[in-house]
């Protein structure tokens, strides 16, 4: 990963986390921590859990590419270890925002309900991040950090390629239906626990579909 890329990522991340102490400091000691399938508040608890989210950016852009330094096919990684970092840097800081702003920042007591929409952009927002992958996960070569890290991938090369070859075209065809599913919940008003199961299925789906196919080519 070029440093300037890196330092951007690590320079974002930081100006995020101070942003986000100057926010978490104005927020009441107790805060909401739980909401329920309708969005209703059913747990309150101390605010620090959510300071705790605001460091997942730093630590997506500059563990990532530290820890692939000096792994197996590095440079050959180059351009997947990029997208990934900066995807999921950018993904959380938005994703600490939603927490802190719509969530701890409600204001919230135990049986008040959010609006009914609160949900969906965190769920667009997740769907979106996995079919981006999913165009660049087929380039990873092996390596302990980023990919489908089974036995079988990491012990059998061929394994590993096709293994990530079909997971790149599961991310990418199974995360534009379900983002457009979602999408489509949405506009229609329909309850964020639809989102959320169609969400919850679709990652399942991957994450066993991958799995259980790279099984089937361990020998290949």
């Amino acid at each position: 990963m070029k440093n300037k890329l890196t330092i951007t990522l690590i320079l974002l991340a930081a100006v995020n986390l101070i942003l986000s102490v100057i926010y978490f400091v104005r927020l009441p000691e107790t805060v909401p921590t739980h909401f329920d399938a309708q969005g209703i508040c059913d747990g309150m608890g101390s605010k620090g859990a959510y300071l705790i989210l605001s460091f997942l950016p730093l630590l997506f852009a500059a563990i990532i590419p530290l820890s692939m330094k000096f792994a197996k096919n590095a440079e050959r990684n180059r351009k997947v270890i990029a997208v990934t970092a900066s995807a999921l840097c950018v993904f959380f800081i938005a994703f600490n925002w939603f927490m802190l702003t719509v969530v701890a920042g409600s204001g919230a007591q135990i049986g008040d309900a959010l609006p009914p929409a609160f949900a969906w952009p965190l769920l667009i927002g997740m769907t979106a991040l996995f079919t981006v992958l999913g165009n660049y996960i087929p380039l990873a070569q092996p390596n302990r950090t980023i990919g489908i890290r089974l036995p079988w991938t990491l012990n059998n090369d061929t394994c590993w390629k096709l293994t990530h070859r079909f997971t790149g075209r599961l991310l990418v065809f199974g995360g534009t239906v379900t983002l457009a599913a979602v999408t489509v919940m949405m506009l229609l008003k329909a309850p964020a626990i639809a989102g959320i199961i169609t969400v919850t299925v679709f990652i399942s789906a991957v994450i066993v579909g991958s799995s259980f196919y790279a099984y089937l080519h361990r020998n290949g």
